[in-house]
């Protein structure tokens, strides 16, 4: 049975990012919804909601957060873009300065590797932080995000470590695991289906970020053998990164 009708539409015209948490509690039923600018409408009635739409709602934020989350988007390219080139044993020089490669799989292979320990790792720290074994403050998060960021994108100028490029992803994504859990603690996860909706709010992670990858990673191969791509596209690119994320940080330094 139908009880009311529910419209939340606060803050949505000053902040388009904003989320709102509707809750509605019985002894027998615990009925959530995510408001958003496109999804503000809802009906309470006496009917337990559908698992499958709960998990829908929390997929949807999940590629929404990464879709927002400027430094995990920032950090992840950073690790990515070295991708077309190839590291030789030389001494000296940068990551710049070595041969691209000839054949899309090397890239795939390469980017496949970042991209699955980033998510392992971050996985990890994300179900600790939902169900409050680890908890670390958000700002101290937030800036080691920020320093992540930094860090990936001067490594286009250390060309020995372009092998450890997934390694680092895997190490850095613990700690982007945790800012992806202070959002998510944000949501209020219904506590009859905790397990599940965290995994979906995981998922949704994982698809957005592989969105960011279907379109990132095709350009690159396109463009690689462009001197103008290799030589300054992307040495600019990093340095207008690493410029972003040093801002982050004296930014949210600021919030201790």
């Amino acid at each position: 049975k139908n009880l009311a009708n529910i419209d939340y539409q606060v803050f949505f015209n000053e902040d388009p990012w904003h989320r709102g948490v509707i809750s509605y509690h019985t002894a027998e039923i615990e009925q959530h919804w995510i408001a958003s600018p496109n999804n503000h409408s809802f009906v309470l009635s006496n009917e337990k909601p559908s698992v499958l739409s709960l998990v829908g709602q929390f997929i949807i934020e999940g590629v929404w957060h990464i879709w927002i989350g400027l430094d995990h988007i920032l950090f992840l390219i950073a690790l990515l873009f070295p991708a077309v080139f190839f590291y030789q044993n030389k001494s000296g020089g940068t990551a710049l300065k070595q041969s691209v490669h000839s054949r899309f799989t090397p890239m795939f292979i390469d980017t496949l590797k970042i991209v699955t320990a980033f998510t392992v790792s971050h996985s990890v720290t994300l179900a600790l932080a939902a169900f409050e074994i680890v908890t670390l403050p958000a700002v101290m998060i937030e800036i080691a995000i920020a320093a992540s960021v930094v860090f990936s994108a001067l490594l286009i100028w250390l060309p020995s470590w372009q092998r450890f490029r997934w390694q680092l992803a895997f190490a850095f994504g613990f700690i982007h695991g945790f800012g992806f859990a202070n959002v998510l603690g944000d949501l209020t996860l219904p506590q009859e289906s905790f397990a599940l909706c965290l995994f979906a709010f995981n998922v949704g992670v994982e698809l957005g970020q592989l969105a960011i990858v279907a379109v990132v990673l095709p350009l690159m191969y396109s463009l690689r053998n462009a001197k103008i791509y290799t030589q300054v596209g992307i040495p600019l690119a990093m340095s207008c990164i690493a410029l972003v994320g040093v801002f982050w940080i004296y930014e949210r330094s600021m919030g201790l």
